[in-house]
């Protein structure tokens, strides 16, 4: 995650991924769910992203199977 506190640019890009995914892991709580979709909306920080979250705690695991189509996405758990 080093790199992306390299400029302000990206500071502020991983930033806006991580309140993007707080929010989401907001309105699922608010429905008393313990997991969401991880889809930070900048795809070249998702893993800085899952790493930040990853060391508060996050745990993470593949979506599977959604109304029987294979999902490539992933879960994060709190």
């Amino acid at each position: 995650a080093k790199e992306v506190w390299d400029n302000q640019s990206n500071r502020n890009d991983f930033e806006r991924c991580c309140e993007s995914v707080m929010r989401a892991i907001d309105r699922a709580s608010e429905r008393g769910l313990r997991e969401c979709v991880f889809n930070p909306p900048i795809a070249e920080h998702y893993h800085a992203t899952k790493t930040e979250f990853a060391k508060h705690g996050y745990t993470f695991h593949p979506t599977g199977y959604v109304g029987g189509v294979r999902q490539d996405s992933e879960q994060i758990c709190w």
